[in-house]
């Protein structure tokens, strides 16, 4: 039997019954009883649909784990900083993370505390607010994209350089059909 369900979150594990963390095709974890049990219209999309939040969980997991300092949610946002050409606003930084004004308040809250951004006045709006990285914030995002490289490439190791970008392409149309 390979190493437990709840293992260090390598590639290549197995489930206490031997079957592959990430099984093909099927619901991830579930057995063949589960999935008969589960009834739907289009049962791939049902599958897809679980699939998507299955492995944002355990990819949410396995990055906090390899993070030190900060969440993933934290590094999403940092990453989401870089993208813009300007110091964004607070809505911005929101918007572009898929998230509420409420949660992108809170992230940028921790991230000031542990001195990865400011927060400044925007000039022509004295009630909007305006996110900027710092120093340190850079240089995290330097180290970390060295020291994680690999992780990524293992990740996606699964996949051929064909399934990636069909994969990749099958994401962002999901992507802006939930922007409409």
């Amino acid at each position: 039997m390979g190493k437990s369900w709840h293992g260090d979150g390598k590639l290549g594990q197995k489930t206490p019954s031997g079957g592959d963390v990430f099984p093909s095709p099927g619901f991830v974890g579930l057995d063949d009883a589960q999935l008969a049990a589960i009834q739907a219209p289009d049962e791939r999309q049902l599958r897809s649909f679980m699939n998507v939040f299955l492995i944002a969980n355990r990819l949410q997991a396995l990055m906090d784990r390899e993070l030190e300092d900060i969440t993933t949610k934290q590094w999403i946002a940092m990453i989401m900083l870089s993208t813009f050409p300007e110091p964004p606003l607070l809505h911005q930084l929101a918007n572009r993370c898929g998230i509420t004004h409420q949660s992108a308040m809170q992230l940028v809250k921790r991230l000031q505390e542990k001195g990865y951004v400011t927060t400044a006045a925007d000039p022509h709006d004295k009630r909007a607010l305006r996110i900027c990285t710092t120093a340190k914030c850079k240089r995290w995002g330097t180290s970390f994209a060295a020291a994680h490289a690999q992780s990524f490439r293992e990740i996606f190791s699964a996949l051929s350089e064909e399934e990636m970008a069909v994969f990749a392409q099958a994401q962002q149309k999901l992507y802006n059909r939930l922007m409409q």
